[in-house]
């Protein structure tokens, strides 16, 4: 779907509903944010410096996840993702612990 993917850079450029391309502005917003959160965290918590914390963060599977607003997770907490992505860097793949 073209639509889920779309961000408007000038006004007059959305081809849906102005109050959907408001929406896609917004969940793209908050998916940066956290993709900032994390390669903050990365070079705070893990001690990797910043050029190799932003390769780290855009090349895993969890940067992949984060920008598929189908997902939500760009809607979770930065430390949760945080988890998540240490979890990739330690075991390969993403674990989520059963409920």
């Amino acid at each position: 779907d073209d639509e889920s993917v779309f961000i408007p850079h000038r006004e007059g450029d959305c081809p849906v509903k102005e109050s959907r391309c408001l929406t896609m502005g917004k969940e793209h917003q908050m998916m940066e944010y956290m993709v900032q959160d994390l390669v903050e965290m990365l070079t705070e918590e893990a001690g990797i410096e910043y050029d190799d914390a932003m390769h780290t963060v855009y090349d895993s599977d969890i940067y992949e996840k984060l920008m598929d607003a189908e997902t939500g997770l760009y809607r979770e907490s930065p430390s949760y993702v945080f988890g998540l992505l240490q979890d990739e860097i330690n075991f390969g793949h993403i674990v989520q612990a059963e409920i």
